[in-house]
């Protein structure tokens, strides 16, 4: 290369040339080949149009601002573009990537622009064209006449960006102090780092937004229809000071890799009895997916749900229910939250609030705990508490005798209480086979009751419900059973019903008076014994004026008639 002096020296020289040989083709083809020493020279980082350039005519921000910031800017930008900013105009964090790139001629704010690729709306402002592109091209994106600087410090994907820049130094505040002061706020140079920096450098959001822009930082943090804001602890280890180990720096000292570490906090590893998870919550960087997290189903494992280990980065990440468990959980048959989780979930299956939803507890019924939570009340696990929109028939039928049955052991006292396990399998846990995984109605004299001990089952009994008809048959505490089962007694009413009234439940209607069956231990019959002279062979269940024997409180009555054994001195 020619030094300047020789540069224009070569061009005068040239100038004669052509000027000597106008009109003979081969000698100007020579001189054009000599003339290689006066290139055009690069642009000089002085003449750059800049985003904040000292003469208006080379100011890109204002004349985007100007042309573009009527869709591009406000409250909505188009787009998600917005040139109120330098960091906007350049596209920083804009879906698909960023819109200006230094030194490429193919950034998407050019072939926006290009008259060749505008859309309509887009043509009428291809003037600006020439100039952004050797804004974006030759001078690779300034945000100010270049002076200390290069051109990326303001551009995170340049190697030059000032992020990049404080981090290769260990992040030395104190050298940028030397030019921009103590404070940052000005110094020798006049230029505040504040400006864009208003916690300072060390602050929070200097390095990342609150909430980040990120994958789905806002849907965390930010909270949803589903659930409440959770705090950056949930998921990350949050410094105290900046400097603190872990954060930017090791222990040692080094840096830190690039990339916030996931450390999920207390929820993520909440588990709710029964616990299915299959091993710690834990985030794959590789992935970018959470598994074993609570706030996603983890603790359920439930094979219904769709999004159990969703990914941070997905564009339409899951929000609804059965992301986390299905709707209904594949361990339940019934779709009816309201029954078991009316405090949480409304008729229409809407959450009643989220100070309820995913709290590390499952909201059951009155939420005290106890089979009642669900079905019942305070005094009885039956019947089911959630009647509203039942129709007439169908709440007579869920309603019945439970009450009878339960509590007293029915309006003339015939009988001890009455446990659930008399009629139902009653679970010992909330996920036992026949449970939850039952659809409703309750199943009835199931044979797994017979193996429990279900007294409907005594004596080689055979019980049997009939919901169309509402009644029982072959049931031991009715008159069912090996040895009652014979009785031919004219008073009987072996096939109760069970909406019926007080005939269901008397004396001779189970069995007669006494039972046909029955002979004393002489091996004679007494048809014409009665309510009086029970007790001559019965004496501890019926006292001398025939009334059966009960004893105890409420709901927890008991007596030796209708237990499974023939009472007989």
């Amino acid at each position: 290369m020619a030094r300047p002096a020789e540069g224009r020296r070569a061009a005068s020289r040239c100038g004669v040339l052509l000027a000597a040989s106008t009109g003979r083709a081969l000698l100007l083809a020579a001189v054009l080949a000599g003339c290689g020493d006066a290139r055009p020279r690069p642009r000089v980082a002085s003449e750059c149009p800049s985003w904040q350039a000292a003469r208006a005519e080379q100011a890109i921000g204002p004349q985007l601002q100007a042309a573009c910031g009527g869709c591009h800017g406000g409250a909505t930008p188009a787009a998600g573009y917005d040139v109120s900013s330098y960091q906007g105009a350049i596209g920083v964090g804009a879906s698909g990537g960023q819109i200006a790139l230094p030194g490429d001629a193919s950034s998407r704010l050019l072939k926006a622009l290009d008259p060749a690729t505008a859309n309509a709306t887009h043509a009428p402002l291809s003037k600006l064209l020439p100039q952004l592109t050797e804004w974006v091209v030759a001078c690779k994106l300034p945000y100010g006449p270049q002076g200390v600087h290069p051109p990326g410090i303001l551009d995170p994907l340049d190697d030059d960006f000032h992020g990049k820049l404080a981090r290769a130094r260990s992040y030395d505040f104190a050298y940028c102090a030397k030019c921009h002061g103590d404070d940052l706020a000005g110094g020798k140079a006049g230029k505040s780092c504040l400006g864009c920096h208003k916690d300072g450098p060390t602050g929070c959001t200097t390095c990342h937004d609150y909430p980040p822009r990120s994958g789905a930082h806002a849907v965390h943090l930010e909270g949803t229809a589903l659930s409440r804001k959770l705090a950056c602890e949930e998921c990350h280890l949050v410094p105290q000071k900046w400097t603190d180990v872990g954060h930017v720096f090791r222990a040692d000292g080094t840096l830190e890799p690039r990339g916030a570490r996931v450390i999920f906090g207390s929820l993520a590893a909440l588990s709710i009895a029964p616990d299915h998870r299959t091993g710690p919550p834990s985030y794959d960087p590789a992935t970018r997916t959470c598994t074993n997290v609570y706030c996603h189903g983890g603790t359920f494992d439930d094979s219904a749900a769709t999004a159990r280990s969703p990914v941070w980065s997905d564009a339409a990440p899951t929000g609804r229910c059965d992301g986390c468990h299905g709707s209904g959980p594949s361990s339940h048959r019934s779709t009816r939250c309201v029954d078991c989780h009316a405090r949480a979930i409304d008729e229409a299956g809407k959450l009643r609030g989220l100070e309820r939803h995913i709290d590390g507890r499952i909201s059951l019924g009155d939420e005290q705990g106890s089979c009642s939570s669900c079905h019942g009340g305070a005094t009885s696990p039956a019947p089911p508490s959630v009647l509203a929109g039942t129709p007439a028939a169908e709440a007579s039928i869920i309603i019945g005798a439970h009450a009878v049955h339960g509590l007293a052991g029915g309006p003339l006292g015939l009988s001890g209480s009455l446990g659930c396990g008399a009629c139902h399998l009653v679970p010992q846990a909330l996920d036992d086979v026949g449970h939850l995984d039952s659809a409703p109605p309750a199943e009835v004299f199931p044979a797994a009751a017979a193996a429990a001990g279900s007294l409907a089952f005594a004596d080689g009994a055979t019980p049997r419900w009939d919901r169309g008809a509402a009644t029982c048959a072959g049931v031991y505490c009715h008159g069912g059973g090996t040895h009652l089962g014979k009785d031919a007694a004219r008073t009987l009413h072996q096939v109760p019903s069970w909406t019926g009234d007080l005939a269901e439940a008397r004396c001779g209607a189970c069995h007669g008076i006494p039972p046909t069956t029955a002979i004393d231990d002489q091996g004679t019959r007494h048809p014409d014994v009665g309510l009086d002279r029970c007790a001559q062979c019965h004496p501890n269940t019926v006292d001398g004026f025939g009334m059966i024997l009960v004893t105890g409180p409420p709901g927890a009555r008991v007596s030796r008639h209708i237990n499974g054994r023939v009472d007989t001195p």
